[in-house]
C-alpha cells in the first residue's frame, strides 16, 4: 500500500504537473479574444439585390471562432422600437479537461450550419419603406454596453438613410449636414457610443460615384463621432476585407 506520505506527494506532483501543461496550453494556444459581431441587414424596397448580402454573412460565419458571439438584426423603420434579432448565439468553448474534441466539432459545425441559414431566416420580413439607419445604430450602442468582448459592427445596406428625420438622396450631404446631423444627435443626447468598435459596410451604393463618396465621407464623420472606427477600405459595395 501507498503511505499516506507518498499519497500526498503524488497527489501534490499531480497537481503541478496539470497545472504546469494548463499553463503551457493556454500560452501556445493563444488566438484572438472573443468578439461579439453585430451585423444589421437593410430590408427597405429600396434593395435590389440581396446576393452581396449572402455573400457576406458566409464570410462572417467563416471566421466565427469559440467564443464569438453573433447577432443578425434588420435595418427597417421600426428597429428602435421594434427590434428582435433574427439570431444571437454564442459559439461554444472547449475546455481540455471536460469536453471530447469529436463531440465539440460536431457542436461547432451544427452552430454554424444554423447560423449560415439565419441570412434567409431576416430577408423573408416585408420590405420595409424606410431606412432608418441612425436609430439603429441606437440599438448597436446598447448592444455593446452589454457585452464585453471585443465589437464589430457590420451593415449590409446601400447606407442611403431614408427616415422621417433625413432623405440622403433628395439633400445634398456634404460636410456641413453631416456636422449639423452630429451636433443636433449630440445635443439630444442621441448619439451613439459604439465603444471603439471596428466598422464594416457591404452593399453601399447610390445612382452615381459623386453621391457614393458624398455618402461615404457622411458616414466616416458620423462614425468618427460616434467612437466606432470605420476605415475607408471598410466600406463599399462588397466586403472585401474582413480579417477578425
Amino acid at each position: 500500500m501507498i503511505s499516506q506520505r507518498h499519497a500526498s506527494r503524488l497527489r501534490s506532483a499531480l497537481f503541478v504537473l496539470l497545472g504546469g501543461w494548463a499553463l503551457f496550453s493556454c500560452q501556445t494556444d493563444q488566438g484572438p479574444p472573443p468578439k461579439v459581431v453585430v451585423v444589421f441587414v437593410d430590408v427597405s424596397a429600396s434593395v435590389k439585390d440581396f446576393n452581396v448580402y449572402h455573400d457576406t454573412w458566409k464570410k462572417i460565419v467563416d471566421r466565427l471562432t469559440a467564443g464569438d458571439r453573433v447577432l443578425l438584426g434588420r435595418i427597417t423603420d421600426e428597429t428602435f422600437t421594434q427590434f428582435r434579432p433574427v439570431v444571437d448565439e454564442s459559439l461554444p468553448t472547449f475546455s481540455w479537461i471536460s469536453d471530447n474534441s469529436r463531440d465539440y466539432d460536431k457542436k461547432l459545425k451544427q452552430t454554424k450550419e444554423r447560423l449560415s441559414k439565419a441570412i434567409d431566416e431576416s430577408l423573408k420580413a416585408p420590405r420595409s419603406q424606410k431606412t432608418d439607419i441612425l436609430n439603429t445604430l441606437a440599438v448597436a450602442d446598447k448592444i455593446f454596453h452589454g457585452d464585453k468582448r471585443r465589437a464589430i459592427l457590420l451593415l449590409l445596406s446601400d447606407m442611403l438613410e431614408d427616415s422621417e428625420a433625413y432623405n440622403f438622396e433628395k439633400v445634398k450631404v456634404d460636410e456641413p449636414f453631416a456636422r449639423r446631423i452630429i451636433e443636433q444627435k449630440h445635443r439630444k443626447g442621441e448619439l451613439p457610443d459604439l465603444k471603439g468598435a471596428k466598422i464594416y459596410v457591404a452593399g453601399a451604393s447610390a445612382k452615381n460615384a459623386s453621391k457614393a463618396l458624398e455618402v461615404q465621407r457622411f458616414w466616416l464623420e458620423y462614425f468618427k463621432a460616434s467612437n466606432g472606427n470605420l476605415a475607408p477600405q471598410n466600406y463599399g459595395p462588397a466586403l472585401i476585407n474582413f480579417d477578425e
